[in-house]
């Protein structure tokens, strides 16, 4: 019993033979996976061998093929090389006959620049001459311009001043005038406001005095019937003091339309009195308007004499200046008369073009 114990049961050594048997196969075709991958291997290494000889066979055609091209192209190259000498002498040629034109020709214009050049110096010497008379009247001419223009400057600044004094003066006697006028309104004024405040005092005072009078007659009235019974002598009382009530009613309307009539009239004469200096400084404003137009014609006019003193300064310059040219052309021209008289007309027309 102890011996068949220790041997593995029938289930369990089919399991291990089917896995020592699946084992195997595997490794089978490993090993066949592999011989097929080595044959595949050879295959692709011949290929390649081949591929690689075509290959160089082909460059070997190319390099052949570019070594035709090169002495092909290096007997073109030779034949226009050999071309471009038989042009560039051909050139060198023309260019030493050219040479030997160009030497001619550069030694007649020497002789024709000698010529020219002294022609151009006596050219020059009757320009500089003419040049000369022509500087001269054109200082002459610019020197009578700036006494012109000095003159009309100082003209100028004189009626500038004048002007300028014009005007202080006419504000001055304006001012003075419209001032004068608006004291003599406040004098008047104030003169009519002192006589009405004396006829109003004098109203208060005969106001005062008539009622004085009027207590004093109502007193002595009442002193009268004093003595009479009370029955008689209260209605005589009321009587008086009525009368007296009445009197001083009648007094104090009349005193008041007597000022009234006194505020009337010191109205009336202060509205008389602004309209006359209103009137006054109007024509004082006017007065002083005219007088500065005529200031402003004066200035205009004096403005105009220095303007045309700039003007008659520039028509005499500019007389003098073309009578002095004119008469430096006939010189140069005459000197040219001298020196060559048959290039008198072109020597002179040019002196004329150049002052022109």
């Amino acid at each position: 019993m102890g011996a068949s114990a220790q041997l593995p049961s029938s289930d369990k050594m089919k399991t291990e033979l089917d896995k020592l048997m699946a084992e195997g196969m595997e490794r089978q075709e490993d090993d066949r996976k592999k011989r097929i991958a080595k044959r595949e291997t050879r295959h692709e290494a011949k290929d390649l061998r081949q591929k690689l000889s075509s290959e160089f066979a082909q460059r070997e055609v190319a390099v052949e093929q570019r070594s035709q091209a090169k002495k092909e192209e290096f007997r073109q190259q030779e034949k226009a090389r050999k071309k471009e000498v038989d042009e560039m002498l051909k050139r060198k040629e023309e260019e030493r006959k050219l040479l030997l034109e160009e030497e001619e020709l550069k030694k007649k214009k020497k002789e024709e620049h000698m010529k020219y050049m002294h022609e151009l110096h006596l050219q020059n010497a009757r320009k500089m001459q003419v040049t000369k008379k022509q500087r001269e009247a054109e200082d002459q001419a610019k020197a009578r311009i700036t006494e012109g223009e000095r003159k009309a400057f100082r003209m100028k600044q004189e009626a500038e001043s004048d002007a300028r004094v014009s005007r202080k003066k006419i504000d001055n006697e304006s001012r003075k005038k419209r001032g004068d006028s608006d004291n003599e309104m406040k004098n008047r004024i104030a003169t009519a406001q002192e006589e009405r405040r004396e006829q109003v005092a004098k109203l208060d005072a005969l106001e005062r005095q008539k009622q004085m009078s009027l207590d004093t007659d109502l007193k002595r009235s009442m002193a009268q019937i004093a003595q009479l019974p009370d029955a008689a002598r209260k209605p005589k009382e009321q009587q008086l003091e009525t009368e007296h009530k009445i009197a001083l009613s009648k007094l104090h309307d009349d005193t008041h339309k007597k000022k009234t009539k006194l505020e009337v009239g010191f109205r009336q004469q202060e509205s008389i009195i602004k309209t006359e200096t209103k009137k006054a400084q109007t024509k004082a404003v006017e007065e002083e308007r005219d007088a500065k137009q005529e200031a402003k014609s004066e200035f205009g006019r004096k403005v105009a004499e220095s303007t045309a003193e700039v003007n008659r300064a520039h028509e005499e310059a500019d007389a003098k200046q073309e009578k002095m040219s004119k008469a430096a052309v006939l010189e140069g021209a005459q000197m040219v008369r001298e020196e060559d008289p048959k290039k008198e007309h072109t020597s002179v027309k040019l002196e004329t073009d150049e002052v022109e």
